[in-house]
């Protein structure tokens, strides 16, 4: 059998490894179909590139939910039978071979994106490209005299996300996918508002989905208050951390509040029994899509409840209350505290008591929970320097929903 030395089949320097490893991989027939292993193994381990975009494998992630151990792999298996993982924006990179261990290595994808003024355009206005996983910064285009720019889509009408990801017309299988977006644009005299997107902390939804910009709340008519249905309170949140630095969630917080209790004291189990006032169960302090969630699935039916005047249900219904455009429909839901915090600024403050809709030391509900679940922590919209969360039990508090837009 003769063997040959393939560093370049990985496609990355494996010259950069710090620690000892056999990077020796054979081809068993003349005619080079395949490689093949060059020693018996005994595990099989999985690695994917970071997001970063790491050369050096020593620094690759392990997929330890795939590890294969106790499982016999002859010297002279097909390299090709060890790509068996169809991790979405990755590609097969190779393996290495350490003492009885063949470590398998899955690159990320270089995904490029190409955005259009029109459809149909055969020259970019824009041009961007990362790995796959990478967070992409969403270009503007300048509205044009008699229309705004309203979002880019693929040329299925799917909407542009923040971050870089392969659907469904990509080949997987190449290391390079391209994907076109178009701009789509809407007639300024046809919307109430000043433009169509959501891009600056204080920015207001109207109920057609325009947008007044945030500060020129002094320009708008009375028709254009009465539409408004939502502000935008942050363009960098992180649910998983609870962070307003380094995310790229937008959040939208409903301008047209109810009120009400947390939950309907009236609804009870199929014992007859308040539940929501006796079980014990906690929920996220981060996430409000989460904790929202999490309480709407401690019993099947409740979601099913025909009052819908607590805070939980009323949260779910608010594009109904609103009648919000159908761009921002559904997914709507009570925020957690650390979401709800994030009106707590004189700028938001100043946005809802200049459209006169709530006044300093409200108080408003949130979907955190601590054991026992009967308290819910509620917070102040800021009263002089002072910023307050209370625990209330079925108070009647202002409703605000919220909603998430990647």
């Amino acid at each position: 059998m003769k063997k040959i030395f393939f560093i370049s089949f990985l496609l990355f320097s494996f010259l950069s490894c710090t620690h000892d490893v056999n990077y020796v991989i054979t081809k068993k027939d003349a005619d080079y179909a395949d490689l093949y292993t060059n020693r018996d193994a005994y595990s099989i381990y999985y690695y994917k590139q970071p997001v970063t975009g790491e050369t050096d494998i020593s620094a690759w992630i392990r997929d330890t939910e795939s590890d294969v151990t106790s499982t016999y792999v002859p010297a002279g298996s097909s390299v090709s039978s060890l790509n068996n993982k169809a991790y979405e924006g990755f590609i097969f990179a190779g393996i290495v071979e350490n003492n009885m261990t063949i470590n398998v290595y899955y690159k990320r994808c270089t995904i490029s994106y190409e955005f259009y003024e029109t459809y149909g355009d055969t020259v970019p206005v824009y041009k961007v490209q990362g790995l796959y996983g990478m967070h992409a910064i969403k270009p503007l285009i300048q509205d044009r005299d008699e229309s705004y720019f309203n979002a880019w889509v693929t040329k299925n009408q799917e909407p542009y996300t923040t971050e870089f990801t392969i659907n469904a017309d990509s080949n997987t299988l190449n290391n390079v996918s391209t994907t076109k977006w178009y701009a789509t644009w809407t007639e300024k005299n046809s919307v109430l508002g000043l433009g169509m997107n959501l891009t600056e902390p204080g920015d207001i939804l109207l109920r057609d989905g325009s947008v007044i910009p945030a500060g020129r709340y002094d320009i708008m008519s009375t028709e254009q208050k009465n539409a408004v249905v939502g502000i935008l309170i942050t363009n960098s949140y992180e649910p998983e951390n609870g962070r307003n630095t380094e995310g790229t969630v937008r959040l939208i917080a409903g301008l047209k509040p109810g009120s009400g209790t947390w939950i309907d004291g009236s609804w009870k189990d199929s014992k007859g029994t308040n539940y929501y006032k006796t079980e014990e169960f906690q929920t996220s302090d981060r996430d409000g899509q989460l904790a929202t969630e999490t309480i709407l699935t401690i019993d099947k039916e409740y979601r099913k409840n025909s009052n819908r005047d607590n805070a939980v249900l009323y949260s779910l219904d608010y594009d109904i209350h609103a009648g919000v455009s159908l761009n921002y429909r559904n997914e709507w839901y009570l925020p957690s505290l650390a979401e709800a915090k994030l009106m707590l600024t004189d700028t938001f403050i100043s946005a809802y008591t200049t459209l006169g809709i709530l006044t300093e030391g409200a108080e408003f509900w949130t979907s955190t929970t601590k054991v026992p679940g009967s308290q819910v922590n509620t917070c102040l919209l800021k009263t002089g320097d002072n910023i307050r969360e209370k625990k209330k039990y079925d108070d009647t508090c202002y409703i605000i929903a919220f909603r998430q837009i990647n």
